[in-house]
């Protein structure tokens, strides 16, 4: 029931974006992301559904989030799709070590807002929410022989992201805070920084700047 009412919360965000881009002068642009996990924490999914020691995985301040964003954006409001994949060598369980390393692959699709949008010519803060599925698997290598009976594989989660930050001239730093939620007790957390940098946008909207925060 709870999955349900996920699903079409998304369906709701998803139709209300692109109908609210849709009566926009917008155009298309792509963007290169870069940054830092702050803070990242996993939890696999349990067999028996019940939460149990030597599940999860972490690390602090050692992923780093690499991607591609292709958005459609008028010069305040846009919709973007969002790939990347964090990787993460240090990540791990702390209360019973296993192995090393998690990499995680989310795929958003997000509203851009003020100077998230790398177009605004007259705002220099802004911000972003998005909705998505994220891949997740930890413990990637130097598994311990104790726990050579471990499958590792891929798990997804439904995630939800809120950010923040500012930008100027088709560039954006932004702090972003993402929380998932799957099947049989699984979850993933990522806090961090992320950059993105215009690649490729047309000129119809240029315009000279008159920054307002």
């Amino acid at each position: 029931m709870q999955s349900s009412k996920i699903k079409l919360a998304v369906t709701f965000y998803i139709f209300l974006l692109i109908g609210t881009i849709y009566t926009l002068n917008a155009q298309f642009q792509s963007s290169f992301i870069l940054g830092l996990d702050i803070y990242q924490q996993y939890r696999n999914p349990s067999p028996t559904g019940q939460l149990k020691s030597g599940q999860s995985s972490g690390s602090v301040v050692s992923g780093v989030p690499i991607g591609l964003q292709f958005g459609y954006s008028s010069k305040n409001v846009g919709i973007a799709l969002e790939i990347s994949a964090n990787l993460a060598p240090l990540a791990l369980d702390i209360q019973e070590y296993k192995g090393l390393g998690a990499v995680s692959i989310p795929l958003l699709l997000k509203g851009n807002f003020g100077a998230l949008t790398g177009l605004s010519p007259d705002k220099l803060i802004g911000y972003s929410i998005g909705v998505g599925v994220q891949f997740n698997r930890t413990e990637l290598f130097g598994l311990h022989k104790s726990f050579q009976y471990l499958e590792r594989s891929f798990f997804p989660t439904l995630i939800s992201e809120a950010a923040i930050g500012g930008g100027i001239g088709g560039f954006c730093l932004y702090f972003f805070a993402r929380i998932g939620v799957g099947e049989s007790q699984s979850m993933s957390l990522n806090f961090g920084i992320n950059t993105k940098t215009s690649l490729y946008k047309n000129k119809q909207l240029s315009q000279k700047p008159n920054y307002q925060s």
